[in-house]
This record gives C-alpha cells, sequence and structure tokens, in this order.
C-alpha cells in the first residue's frame, strides 16, 4: 500500500496538538500531509495547571494565575509567595477550540473521527487499520495505547498499581470565602484513609472556587466517599454558610513507572501519556509533555526521563503504596522547610544534585531509607 498521507496522528490530546503545533512551525510544514485520527468527535471536558517562570507559547491560553499557594497538615502551615513562578490554569474547552480555530485549519490536515485498530510497518512506511479503512504514512506518532497490548489473555491487564484519582466541586460561596490569589496545593488535614488524601483548592475569585479531593492509592473510591469528603473539609475550613455546586470533575491518573511506550502501536512514536511523560509522582505533564516536544526538534534530542529523578520517583511510590500514612509528614517537611521555588526546580527535574542533598536533609529520612533497602533487594532478588 502506498502511503496516503505524510504524517499521521493517532490521537488528537493536548501532546498531540503540542507537537503538531511544533511541526507546523518547521520549514515546509506545510507542504506534508497530516491526518489526526481520533474515536472521539468532541473533545475532552478538563484542564491543565502547572507553575512555570519560563514562556511556553501557551500564554494567551492561561485564563487564571495565582501568586501564592498554601500548604497545610495536622503537622503544620505555610504560605508561600512563589514569584519568579506562578501557577497557572488552561482550561480543555479554550484549548480545544484554539486548536479547532487555528491549527486545524490549515488546509494540509485533516481530521476524522476514527479509531486505531491496528498498525504495521512495512518497507518504510506504516499502515494504520481503522474501523472505517486504512491510511498509511511515512510517519505515524500515538498519544493513546494500542487495545490489543492492554490485553492478555482477553482479560485487561492493570494499568497501574497506585493512582492519582479524584473528584472536585466548583462551588459558589453566599460570602467571601477564598483569597484569590492563593492556590491551597495540599491541605492534608483529613483522615488519611486508603491512601495519602488531601485537598487542592484553586480560587477563581472571593466567592468562586474548584475544591477537589485527591487520593494516592490503589483503591478507587467510589461517589459518595468523595462527596462526604468535600463536605466535610468545606464545612470545617472554608465555610459553614450555605454553598451552590455549579459543576464537577473527576478523573484517575497512573502513578506508575511502568514502561507506557512497550504498549504503543507498532511502527510509531508514543506521545504524552503513551510515552510515559506523566510525572510518576505528581501526575503533572502539560509542561513535561511540550519540554519533550521541544527536545524531538532540537538538534541534540535530550532523554524524556531522567534516571536520578526516575529514582526518586521510585522511593516515593513505594512510600505511598507500602506507608501512605507517611506522605503528610514527608510533604510537611518539603513544603515548610525549603524555599518553594527550589521544590519546583526539583518537581521540574532542573535541581541540581547539591540543592537535593540540602533538600533531602530536611525530610524524614526513615521511610527513604526503608524503600531504598526494599527496592534494592527486590533487584538483587527478582523471584523473591
Amino acid at each position: 500500500m502506498q502511503p496516503t498521507h505524510d504524517v499521521i496522528l493517532i490521537g488528537c490530546g493536548c501532546s498531540s496538538l503540542q507537537w503538531l503545533s511544533r511541526f507546523m512551525d518547521t520549514e515546509s510544514a506545510e507542504q506534508h500531509q497530516v491526518l489526526i485520527l481520533d474515536k472521539n468527535e468532541t473533545p475532552p471536558d478538563r484542564t491543565w495547571c502547572f507553575w512555570s517562570k519560563k514562556a511556553h507559547g501557551y500564554e494567551h491560553l492561561v485564563s487564571y494565575s495565582w501568586s501564592k499557594i498554601r500548604f497545610a497538615s495536622r503537622f503544620g502551615e505555610v504560605s508561600h509567595n512563589i514569584a519568579p513562578y506562578s501557577y497557572q490554569y488552561i482550561s480543555g474547552r479554550d484549548f480545544f477550540a484554539a486548536a479547532d480555530e487555528g491549527l486545524l485549519k490549515q488546509p494540509n490536515i485533516t481530521r476524522l473521527t476514527d479509531e486505531a485498530a491496528a498498525t504495521q510497518r512495512v518497507n518504510g512506511h506504516t499502515s494504520v487499520e481503522t474501523t472505517s479503512g486504512q491510511f498509511s504514512a511515512g510517519r505515524v506518532l500515538s498519544s493513546v495505547p494500542d487495545p490489543a497490548k492492554i490485553l492478555q489473555n482477553g482479560d485487561p491487564k492493570p494499568l497501574s498499581k497506585l493512582w492519582q484519582h479524584f473528584r472536585g466541586w466548583f462551588i459558589k460561596t453566599s460570602e467571601a470565602a477564598f483569597d484569590p490569589e492563593e492556590v491551597v496545593l495540599m491541605d492534608f488535614r483529613t483522615p488519611q484513609t486508603d491512601g495519602a488524601v488531601f485537598f487542592y483548592v484553586l480560587p477563581f475569585s472571593e466567592d468562586y472556587a474548584l475544591v477537589e479531593c485527591t487520593v494516592f492509592g490503589e483503591q478507587l473510591w467510589d461517589r459518595f466517599a468523595y462527596e462526604e469528603a468535600l463536605r466535610t473539609y468545606i464545612s470545617t475550613y472554608i465555610t459553614a454558610e450555605p454553598y451552590e455546586v455549579v459543576n464537577t470533575e473527576e478523573g484517575r491518573i497512573p502513578m506508575s513507572q511502568r514502561d507506557f511506550r512497550k504498549l504503543g502501536f507498532d511502527g510509531t512514536e508514543p506521545l504524552g501519556t503513551a510515552a510515559g511523560l506523566v510525572k510518576p509522582s505528581t501526575g503533572y505533564m502539560f509542561l513535561r509533555s511540550l519540554r519533550d516536544v521541544e527536545s524531538r526538534f532540537a538538534e541534540n534530542p535530550k532523554a524524556a526521563v531522567s534516571p536520578r529523578f526516575s529514582f526518586y520517583d521510585g522511593l516515593l511510590l513505594g512510600i505511598i503504596e507500602h506507608e501512605p500514612e507517611q506522605v503528610a509528614g514527608i510533604m510537611t517537611a518539603l513544603f515548610t522547610r525549603n524555599p518553594v521555588q527550589r521544590v519546583f526546580r526539583f518537581l521540574d527535574e532542573e535541581s541540581s544534585l547539591a540543592e537535593e542533598i540540602r533538600m533531602f536533609a530536611t525530610l524524614p529520612w526513615a521511610p527513604f531509607l526503608k524503600q531504598l533497602a526494599k527496592q534494592t533487594f527486590q533487584s538483587k532478588n527478582p523471584d523473591s
């Protein structure tokens, strides 16, 4: 089969559009025929938040930003001015609308509502079987896994043992209840059951905010468990007055160091989640994916995942799995004993080893040493 296109993108989510936007900035890109395959006619209703101190090209889509963050737990509480960083919010609705109105209107780009079923690399190009036909290109990129590789003997293999799962309420209060300049990044003042549990608050005004219950753990919660926790937290720490739940959001993100690239379609280049670009210990991806895209177009591409930071992530994931009750204390030490700018550099994987040593010296050592011993033993005795 002769190639039908120069480039095919399987999936039309955040990472695919980041890559396509960068590709269209390259010389002669408009001469390449690009096909986008996505099974969903409408994009997901979701948001992305991240801290940043650098230009990233999507400033025009940032609808809210904050200059302060707050951390709280039963061990302590602190507010940080995060300059030169700001905490930024991009809605999926704005992101995808901007793509529809600009990027996807380019004459060389075609989008089809269709689902990729299988791929095969033959004679220098990749053929893509879909529910309605067959296409091929010299270059195929995919932000979604191959469904056949998620199945084993007809049963789904778990993508992750640990999940970051959450449910949030957008609430309108009857009185001023929020500081519109300050995000509550983590508030652990809630029972630590079924994992490490905290609340996250994004204030859009003095009387309107997203209040979200987030859990790091193995067991997924039902809606009633989240909502009971939300009601208790709001009445205890936000307002005792009546409020209106205007909207909701929910989701789950794998907290895994599994090589998701092995689940990709044959003959394709993975993007985003399919390339393992969700940071396992935090769930943040927007800027991580963007940095990966920029690296792919650079003369000397960098590895998407640093082995040193992957090691750190592995220790924390082990603590979350085996000693989730330790997480609140670790995070309290991290945010109350360190400049928040150092914490952000570390989480962005931009810190120096010297900074990391200073930061680790402020944390409780016992849980990390226990995990280090456990993982060292497992690496030497994989069958035990």
